[in-house]
């Protein structure tokens, strides 16, 4: 196959796609954005799915508190994705009334799978409209050193 490498990058051009933005360059790596990621790369189960979503909340809590936009926006993609794994596998689920046991709600209303999915569009949707480059780095990103536009990609994917 034409596509398949051959031989290892040389120093050079491994400078060149540092330089390009091709690679993670993100120096400083923030624990909750590290434990994010995980829970939304490892496999999905509903402790693990809960726990990840729990940390997008306090994101999100962080991000208005601190007027920070692009973080707000990956919240609703980390969203998007966790409440769709566990759909997958779980099928109805509480989304509408999700993570409301510390206010009171131990016993959440499952909302149907199709509701779960037009929740999870909208999300992408608000996620897309409020990524942009011109609101400032995301600190700690070691996906996309920091880059909203990359993200975008993603969330458009």
């Amino acid at each position: 196959m034409s596509s398949d490498k051959t031989e290892q990058p040389t120093a050079k051009r491994k400078r060149e796609a540092r330089r390009d933005g091709n690679l993670a360059r993100s120096p400083e790596v923030v624990a909750w954005v590290q434990m994010l990621a995980a829970g939304v790369l490892l496999p999905a189960s509903f402790s693990l799915g809960t726990h990840a979503l729990r940390q997008v909340m306090k994101m999100d809590e962080l991000a208005t508190q601190t007027g920070e936009a692009n973080y707000h926006g990956l919240t609703k993609f980390f969203r998007a994705v966790l409440f769709s794994q566990l759909t997958e596998i779980y099928g109805d689920i509480p989304y509408t009334h999700a993570l409301e046991a510390l206010s009171g709600n131990t016993k959440p209303v499952y909302d149907k799978q199709e509701d779960v999915y037009a929740g999870i569009l909208n999300e992408l949707e608000e996620a897309n409209s409020i990524l942009a480059d011109s609101k400032g780095n995301i600190g700690g990103d070691i996906i996309y050193g920091g880059k909203a536009s990359q993200w975008k990609k993603l969330v458009n994917a």
